[in-house]
């Protein structure tokens, strides 16, 4: 063998090591990011499993520190960070640690309430959310009278101050509404006993007294007998007359009864008027000022704000 053929001999060694060491090389590779995704993985797992452990020792904590609820003979468990979370209302100051409350010997703590609403309650203080738009007028009512009871003074906010607004339904067609139904004027139907007028329910409502409303009966009625095109004063609900302050009702006694001695029919008057379904009573006010009880024994389950409507180009709105 000469030498060019030793030199040839030596570069083919050299090219089949170096092909050997690329396999090699391919191989660490592979290993190397095998491990990578293993290390990956095992991180993720590790990560986890530290979440659960978490989970876990929470949920052991929570049952240290279970409450079981008995309202009114249904059962309800949750936790003192629940029921203390928002500070000042009934369940909070129970669970405060600043009272002696003791459950009994089943456990439970025994709450002489109406259990129907309490569901909806507790699942507002874990979090805060609630959906009211289903309830029917009758719900609602119901609602707020346990969200009185509980003094949640968050719900109860959201609860009162829900957007109020004119029925375009239960509205003369001697009036005009506008302002997204806040707005109402009588432009037909002249100077007569010819126009009714509703708003959504609420139990207190203001109105602000834009022009010619010398002649307007404000107050709360029933929608089950309420004429839109007739007088209702003197047939289905509770009013105040602007023009002398008096106060009219289906009921002889209250017919024309002397409230507030004065009219309150100017323009920029503003009128709250207030239903109180605990006390079963209705109460004015005039630009601010309580003027005191209108009338007492109101033992109707449903009422609206409730107008008739007498003067032509009467106009007031709501605030």
């Amino acid at each position: 063998m000469n030498s060019q053929e030793v030199y040839q001999r030596k570069l083919d060694e050299l090219e089949e090591e170096k092909k050997r060491v690329q396999l090699l090389k391919d191989d660490l590779e592979r290993e190397l990011m095998l491990a990578k995704r293993q290390r990956e993985l095992l991180s993720k797992e590790k990560e986890e499993f530290s979440s659960m452990m978490g989970k876990i020792e929470s949920i052991t904590e929570i049952q240290k520190k279970k409450i079981k609820l008995n309202v009114g003979g249904q059962i309800f468990v949750t936790t003192q960070e629940t029921l203390t979370a928002e500070k000042g209302h009934v369940l909070s100051c129970m669970f405060s640690g600043n009272y002696n409350t003791e459950p009994d010997e089943d456990g439970e703590y025994l709450i002489d309430r109406d259990g129907t609403w309490f569901r909806d309650i507790l699942n507002y203080l874990r979090d805060g959310d609630l959906d009211l738009s289903d309830l029917t007028i009758k719900q609602r009512n119901e609602f707020l009278h346990e969200c009185q009871f509980y003094q949640i003074r968050s719900l109860l906010d959201r609860i009162q101050t829900k957007q109020i607004q004119f029925l375009p339904e239960f509205c003369s067609r001697h009036l005009s509404l506008t302002d997204q139904y806040k707005r109402a004027k009588k432009v037909s139907g002249g100077n007569y006993n010819n126009c009714g007028l509703l708003a959504s329910q609420t139990n207190e409502y203001t109105i602000l007294l834009v022009n010619n409303c010398k002649y307007l009966m404000v107050g709360f009625s029933t929608k089950i007998g309420f004429d839109i095109h007739g007088r209702n004063y003197n047939r289905c609900g509770y009013f105040l007359y602007c023009a002398y302050g008096n106060l009219w009702f289906k009921d002889s006694k209250d017919s024309g009864r002397a409230y507030l001695n004065q009219r309150c029919d100017k323009p920029g008057t503003m009128i709250t008027v207030k239903w109180d379904q605990e006390t079963k009573t209705i109460s004015y006010s005039i630009n601010g000022e309580d003027k005191g009880l209108a009338f007492e024994d109101v033992f109707e389950d449903e009422l609206y704000p409730s107008f008739d409507i007498y003067d032509s180009n009467c106009e007031f709105t709501l605030l």
